[in-house]
Formats: structure tokens, sequence, C-alpha cells
């Protein structure tokens, strides 16, 4: 927001689409989906430790779990384990192994070339989640059991054979990064991956599989050019005037890292004990062996992707100056290991810190109001939208129509996702922007004249803050002006959320002037609990707690929570935070508040989380590090439903993603107010 069956069943019919047609009270996103399914065809692999191929390593294809939820923090059980999909037949071998996870599971042995090859012998369900795993071999050093490795094949497609789209996989430690990354927010660890059977869940989880090809190219040899490890900049979005640039650098240092590992002749070698105790399940580093230490570097990857800002230069260091097989890398230890693609194209400008708005809808599509320099007329501004892979749907961006846009400042979309308002603070208006038809259409608002935040309430009704009045004004869901709101401790209202009736609906408003106010669905004031100090963004919680941030605070920076009632409040120290100020906020599927932190000098420009308790989750004191860090001055931010943060920039043209650090969140935020799951996983 602003500033383990062998094979799946064939099931029954095809059920499609996030955009669904109609009144958006016959919109149900968490509904379950099914769908039949596809041969896999015939795939051939190399599986490669560094430079050397992996001899009599046990390859396994999974499929995403569809009944529950792996991810950070979510213990992996039997309910969570990925679906094998290979079966008994002349090439695979059944795990026996008392106590695995992945007993009577299926597996194919590498060959003395690191090779193996997954027949025509095996399908997927349509529409899930496909990836190779690979466990043990050796890599020249001896036998190493803690040589884990994974790649994403991707969605399982609904004609031909997955064959088709992946024809050829590179198995090594970059794709192992990539997919790491990408899936992280549903990955408890290497073989317990999955979401539910709900739309927006597979929507999400088929877009996170779909970013692992954003960093690295499965089909290409990484040694074809040299040690190129990872891309550089992200394929197919050099069209409609946008690039993705990869940290390329960085996603090859942390693969050096599991190399040492890998390489080495099993998992008690230092490479190995190091990287396991300083990539542990929940972040805490080990001095000693820890029940929560990962048992291979596949696990460990997935670790390090959930706890960026834990021991970066430890794990750093454990490269030392060992050879690395990928010589493009970092030549020092990073401020964390988020990884981090950033955006540019399609409109995008250059950001008022003040005046500008980030959110998601139900495909995972990110939208942007772009609103220019100070809040003074600019008539012609615009929005811009990217998929969810950061690929600008346009070159300049949408204008809704004639001079319709000026200094857009909220957004808000609608239950179905077809509809994006936003907020004109010149004008005293809103759009409501048709995504089909890609034309806006334009609302005077009779008392309008600043708004600054537009939401959705659980009724389908949209409300805006007023920052010049100062009001609140309640709108229908096709714009007309119903109700307009005054005093009541409306003073300068500057953002607001609603909560779900189920919460108490009420309103709450981040009144900008120096304090906090909630109101009922009738206007009427509920509490005005406390007075932070210039609070600028407001997120609710699943518990319909009111979460706040504030420009500026004389206590050094915090987040406050205000208690569903309105009753009550806490505040909470953002470590790290002083010298900057902290604009914007969003909540994640996990309760986890995520704020921007715009600073004086690089050193303050941040991004952090924190969880339910107040408690910072990104790193004691550091905060993560935008990128680039010497130029990013962090503003709007934003979660979807795969977990990856969003976020815009008031110094540059770009649009970032810190790709699965977050957990996965029911988008859009009108979804969530509907079904009183704000805050919540899909």
């Amino acid at each position: 927001m602003r500033s383990s069956a062998s094979i799946y069943a064939v099931s029954t019919l095809v059920v499609s689409a996030i955009l669904i047609s109609g009144c958006a009270s016959n919109f149900d996103p968490l509904a379950p989906i099914s769908t039949p399914v596809t041969p896999i065809g015939n795939i051939t692999g190399s599986l490669y430790g560094g430079h050397q191929p992996i001899v009599g390593a046990q390859v396994y294809l999974f499929a995403a779990n569809t009944s529950a939820y792996g991810g950070n923090g979510i213990t992996p059980v039997a309910g969570n384990l990925s679906t094998s999909l290979l079966a008994a037949a002349s090439n695979t071998t059944k795990n026996t192994t008392a106590g695995s996870p992945l007993l009577n599971d299926y597996y194919i042995t590498t060959d003395a070339n690191g090779a193996f090859t997954l027949t025509g012998d095996y399908s997927c369900t349509q529409n899930t989640q496909v990836y190779v795993y690979s466990v043990g071999g050796n890599p020249g050093a001896g036998v190493n059991s803690g040589a884990g490795l994974m790649a994403i094949l991707g969605n399982c497609p609904s004609g031909g054979s997955l064959a088709t789209q992946t024809p050829h996989v590179y198995m090594n430690e970059v794709s192992t990064i990539a997919a790491a990354y990408a899936f992280a927010g549903f990955a408890s660890d290497a073989i317990h991956v999955g979401t539910t059977g709900s739309t927006l869940a597979k929507t999400g989880i088929q877009n996170a599989f779909a970013n692992a090809a954003q960093m690295y190219n499965i089909q290409q040899s990484p040694y074809a050019n040299g040690s190129l490890g990872a891309l550089a900049v992200t394929p197919g979005n050099g069209t409609n005037g946008g690039t993705g640039t990869v940290p390329q650098k960085e996603i090859n240092s942390l693969a050096n890292i599991l190399a040492q590992c890998i390489d080495s002749s099993g998992p008690t070698q230092p490479a190995c004990l190091s990287l396991f105790r300083n990539a542990t399940s929940d972040g805490v580093i080990c001095a000693t062996t820890c029940s929560d230490e990962p048992t291979d570097t596949a696990t460990a990857a997935i670790n390090i992707a959930h706890h960026p800002a834990e021991a970066p230069t430890t794990l750093y260091n454990i490269v030392g100056s060992n050879a690395v097989p990928y010589s493009l890398a970092l030549s020092a230890a990073p401020n964390d290991w988020s990884v981090q693609l950033s955006f540019t194209g399609g409109g995008l400008t250059t950001q008022y810190t003040n005046g500008q708005d980030l959110a998601v809808d139900g495909s995972g599509n990110i939208w942007v109001a772009n609103s220019q320099g100070p809040v003074t007329n600019q008539s012609g501004t615009t929005i811009s939208k990217f998929s969810p892979l950061g690929v600008p749907a346009n070159a300049n961006g949408y204008t809704g129509g004639t001079n319709q846009l000026s200094t857009p400042a909220g957004l808000a979309i609608s239950a179905d996702s077809a509809h994006v308002w936003i907020g004109n603070y010149d004008h005293g208006s809103v759009v409501d922007f048709n995504v089909s038809a890609g034309t806006g259409t334009e609302h005077t608002l009779p008392n309008g004249e600043g708004i600054t935040a537009l939401a959705f309430d659980s009724s389908g009704n949209l409300w805006g803050a007023d920052y010049n009045i100062p009001s609140l004004v309640k709108l229908s869901s096709g714009g007309s002006q119903l109700a307009y709101y005054t005093g009541n401790g409306v003073s300068s209202p500057f953002d607001l959320a609603i909560a779900p009736t189920a919460s108490g609906g009420k309103i709450w408003v981040a009144e900008g002037g120096g304090s906090v106010s909630a109101f009922s669905s009738t206007g009427g004031a509920v509490s005005n609990p406390s007075n932070p100090a210039e609070p600028t963004d407001v997120a609710m919680d699943s518990a319909g707690n009111a979460w706040f941030v504030t420009a500026s605070d004389t206590s050094g920076h915090t987040v406050w929570k205000m208690n569903a009632s309105g009753s009550g409040s806490t505040s909470y120290a953002v470590p790290g935070a002083s010298g900057s100020n902290v604009w914007s906020d969003a909540m994640d599927g996990g309760d986890n508040l995520w704020v921007t932190g715009e600073g004086t000098n690089v050193t303050n420009n941040r991004i952090w989380a924190v969880n339910s308790s107040g408690v910072t989750i990104t790193g004691a004191t550091v905060g993560l590090a935008p990128a680039p860090a010497n130029t990013t001055q962090p503003s709007a931010i934003a979660v979807d439903g795969s977990g990856n943060v969003w976020y815009t920039s008031s110094s540059d043209a770009t649009l970032h993603e810190i790709v699965g650090a977050g957990v996965p969140v029911v988008t859009p935020v009108s979804v969530g107010t509907v079904n009183n799951t704000l805050g919540t996983r899909p």
C-alpha cells in the first residue's frame, strides 16, 4: 500500500481466471478449483556442483502441494509435503529409507556425467507447479548427503507436455538460489512446498514459480559463455520501454556459498557446518548443532531467503579465498541477502513521497500512482501497470482520459480486480479506471478537493480521505457521493484503512497533522486513541488492529498498533530507523507489517518488517537495504499473493521487488476486507 501419491488423479472441469465477470457479490477468489492431467514428456537434465557433474545423486520430480501451505515458520509435516510425480519404471528406484519423508517415493539416479532423463511415463495435474529436487551424490570429493539442488520447471500446461516448454534443465547452485527465493513464500524446506487450492492461492504460487526464470535460465548452460551463472537482465522485458535488472553478482555469490559445501565431502566439513549453522529455519544462529539446522544446501538456501538479514558477513566469508564456479560475484559482504529485482518504464516517474500509492490486484499485477513533483497541479500524470513479473503493460502508463488524472495520490482495486479507482489530489475527484477497456471515468465530488487515499469497505462502498478540506467522503461502487463527513476528529486525513465487519468495520484514519481517528460506517467518531507524530499510512491485520507509521517521531521512529476496539494502542520502536522518514506500510499474509524508511543518507534508506508482537524480523538493527542502496529512497510499499514485497522510490522512476521476502497475502485489499481475510494467506 501507500507510501505424496506418485501421480495426481484425473479431476474435473477446468476453472480459469481470477477476473470474473458479473457482480462482485458472485466473486469468490478463495473457492477451490481443480483441473485434469498433462503428460510430463521426455525431459533431460544435467546436475552440477560448481563445474563438476554430480554422480549418483537421487533426482525427484515434485509438484507443489495444493492442500496446505508451506512457508516461513510453518512446520514441515506430511500435510504440506510436496507431491512426488515419479512412479515405478525401468529407470526409477523406490526410496526405502526408514523415517525419511521421501519413504516410498521414486527417484532417478544421475549417471557418470551427472545426467538424468525424465521419461514420458509420468503426468502432472494441469496448473500445478512442478520442480526438480536432487540430494546426495558425488561431486568429486566423495558422496555428500548434504548436496541438495533444485530447479523450477514451472506450470503444468493445459496441453502438450511439460517437456514442450522445458526440454532440458541445468541444475546447479544458481538454479537452486533462483528456486529458493522464488517460492520461499510457500516452502518450509526443499520438499515441503505447498499452498491451498483456491483461485488466489494457485495464482500466487504460479506467479512465484514463474519468477525463477527472471533470475536464471535453466535451459542454458551456465558455463557456455564463461561463468555467468545468474542473469543480469530479466528476459523479455526489453519491450514496451521496460527492463528488469537482476542482482547477478549477489545471486552468484549465494551460489558460490552453496558450492563450498556441495563440493566438499559432506555435512561435517567446515563449509557445510558454517552454512547450516548460519542458515537455520528460525533465523537464529547456532554455535553448535541445533535441531533447526538444514540438512542440505537446498533447504539452507530457502532459510536464507526467509531470513536475509541474518549473518550476511559470516555466510559471505564461507567462500574466503577459495576458487568459485561463478566469477561474476560480490567483492564484499552485502548489508543483507535479500534478492531484489528492479523495473523501469511503463510510465513510471520520479515519485513525490507524500503523493503516491501502490496496489496489487487479484492476478498479481502491480499498480502505481505516478504523482510527480510537489503537490501542485500535475495535469496529465498517469498510473502504471506491471505484470507479476514486472513487465510494463505499455510504454507510457495510463492517463485514464484527457486530463482526468491530476496528482493521483490514492489507489483502490475492486474485489473482482476489474476496476482500479484513483484519487485525484488536484481535481477533487476520483477516476474509475476500467481495466479491460483501458479507459477511465472521472467522478467530480461536490465536496471534494484533495483526495489522498481510497479504500473499499465490506459492503463495496468506496471511502476517500480528503486532506485539503479536511473530510471523509463515502461513495457508491459507481462513484456517486453518498455521504460527506467533517469534524469528530477529522483534521488532516492522509490515509485510511477499513476493518472487515467481523472486526467492527471501523474506518481508521491517519491524520497527517498528528493524530489517529476511528469512525463507524456512518461517519461517527469511535475513538481518538493516541497522537503519534505525523501518521502517514495505516494497514489492518487479521485481528482488526490498525497499524500506523509516522513520518517523524521524537521517540525515535515507531510503528503504532491500535487495538480493534479503539480503546488503546501500543508503540514499537523500529531498530535502525532513526534518521529516516518512515512513510508507508503494508501487511503481509503472516500479519507482518512491512515499512519503508527514507533517510537523509544511504544508511537510513531501509525496508523493515515487524511481526504482530512488534518484533523486527528483518535484522535486529540494519533492515533491508534498497536496490541500489546508494540511490534509492523507498516510499510506497505493497505485498503480493506470492510473498514478494514491492516498493517504489521517491528518488528514481523505478519499481523494486524483494523476491520471496514476505508471506503471501490476499489481494486486492478489498477482497480481504469483504471476506475477513486481511493479513492472511490466500
